[in-house]
């Protein structure tokens, strides 16, 4: 699975870099207190989603904004805002398609050489 992965980005707390709109990212945040779906304060989970401008714009790119409580667009509750870490952009499968093909070419056999 990690080659289908780019390399992991320390996140700066300063905001959803534009350059992550459009792709589908493997985002790491820290919770900041317990959630509906069993999660723990501080504890680090995993989402995989497509970056669209609505979740470029959540809080939770912002680190000054963590703890702090927010609206979730999605179902209009109340929520602790999370602090992103880290993510990782998808390669598009065309990209992993030739990097399968490039592994798998070999040195061309030399014939009739002695």
């Amino acid at each position: 699975m990690s080659e289908e992965w780019g390399p992991w980005v320390e996140h700066d707390g300063k905001g959803c870099p534009p350059s992550l709109i459009g792709e589908v990212a493997l985002i790491e945040f820290k919770l900041a207190a317990n959630d509906e779906d069993g999660g723990v304060a501080g504890q680090v989970v995993f989402t995989e989603t497509i970056i669209n401008e609505m979740m470029a714009e959540l809080p939770e790119w912002r680190r000054d904004r963590f703890g702090s409580y927010a609206i979730r667009p999605d179902n209009g509750r109340v929520y602790a805002v999370a602090d992103v870490i880290r993510y990782r952009i998808r390669k598009p499968r065309g990209l992993t398609i030739l990097e399968d093909i490039a592994r798998g070419v070999r040195e061309p056999v030399q014939e009739g050489v002695g």
